[in-house]
């Protein structure tokens, strides 16, 4: 069965913190799109079709748009939902995963909603495919990812040193033994992004909580960030938030 071959994640909606006390019963009719669900610090069932599924801290829910289920909370607890949009392909029902602690994977989520960083959501929707390479290849579909595996040692450079200047996405590649051309056009294919476009978007993001939670200077900033010069770093700041960096920081600092 190859109902989980070549999705791919083109826009996510925010994290939804649903709180359920024990004994909770919810009916579903029609669920409106995909999404994975998570349980903090507790416990619930989900039926679907004859099937039964247990969740906890450490195991996740993918479960199709167009789905009808119900679930019964059998202990009290949190329950991060994060829906999505598929960029291609399409799965049905649901499939359950073993995760790592749900708490871990979310946090981050909750940050970005405290800090109204959900303009940017590249990192997202790379957190979103790492997350389903990894359940995909629990419950055996891991041949699937055969293409773009061949880009892990890469990925984890470009993640590691994607605040670098000047940093050289043919080195990025050559990590995986693979052309630049290539690297680029598997990125492209598998995140719905260009090496450059997340790399700004990264580097946009740790430039507003520097200039929104930390005391340094425009060039301190744009140092850290990875840009060449406080005027590159402007531009490229005013061109993704519209706004020149000082001029965020003020209207900030007004709005608090």
């Amino acid at each position: 069965m190859k109902v989980l071959e070549n999705l791919r994640f083109k826009n996510v909606g925010r994290l939804l913190l649903k709180k359920y006390k024990k004994g909770d019963i919810r009916h579903i009719r029609t669920r409106m799109f995909d999404g994975y669900v998570f349980c903090v610090g507790g416990k619930a069932i989900y039926e679907s079709e004859g099937n039964k599924y247990l969740i906890d801290n450490s195991h996740c829910l993918m479960i199709a748009k167009d789905t009808n289920y119900k679930f019964e909370v059998l202990e009290d607890g949190t329950f991060p939902v994060i829906d999505f949009e598929l960029y291609d392909g399409h799965f049905k029902g649901i499939y359950i995963f073993e995760i790592s602690e749900a708490k871990s994977f979310y946090k981050g989520y909750l940050n970005m909603e405290k800090k109204n960083m959900f303009s940017q959501t590249s990192h997202i929707l790379m957190d979103l495919s790492n997350l389903y390479n990894m359940t995909a290849r629990i419950i055996g579909y891991g041949k699937l990812d055969d293409k773009y595996r061949i880009m892990e040692p890469s990925i984890k450079y470009f993640q590691k040193h994607v605040y670098d200047i000047g940093l050289d996405i043919g080195v990025v590649a050559k990590q995986s033994n693979i052309s630049e051309v290539y690297f680029r056009r598997l990125f492209k294919e598998k995140y719905c992004l260009t090496p450059y476009e997340y790399a700004m978007e990264k580097r946009i993001e740790k430039a507003k909580e520097m200039l929104l939670y930390e005391s340094y200077s425009i060039g301190e900033i744009a140092e850290n960030c990875g840009f060449a010069s406080i005027y590159a770093f402007s531009r490229a700041f005013k061109n993704i938030i519209g706004v020149a960096p000082s001029d965020f920081k003020k209207k900030y600092i007004v709005s608090k």
